[in-house]
């Protein structure tokens, strides 16, 4: 990969999501439930690498992830970057941008 984060920056890989649904004019049909809308405005990630100054300002610098975790992150948070060789979807975002880490 060609790509690391600096700084407090954290890599993350995102989880391929369900596609929207469209009527045939175009218009995206709602689910109708306020839970769904809710939850995209969230996104699944895996944690790829943690940049080398990531949590420590937080908690005495104890990370709240670390690679291979799987996190929420808010959707619009961070840069997307998509590697060329893959076409895989990655997000830059900042250490105090993962909501929460998901346990199995």
């Amino acid at each position: 990969m060609k790509i690391h984060p600096a700084g407090h920056r954290i890599l993350v890989k995102l989880k391929e999501v369900e596609k929207e649904e469209f009527s045939k004019g175009g218009i995206i049909l709602e689910r109708g439930h306020d839970q769904d809308r809710r939850q995209k405005a969230t996104q699944d990630a895996l944690v790829i690498e943690l940049g080398p100054t990531a949590y420590k300002a937080f908690d005495e610098g104890q990370p709240w992830c670390k690679a291979g975790d799987w996190v929420k992150i808010s959707k619009y948070s961070g840069e997307d970057y998509t590697d060329e060789n893959t076409k895989e979807v990655f997000r830059i975002l900042n250490d105090e941008d993962v909501l929460a880490v998901i346990k199995e």
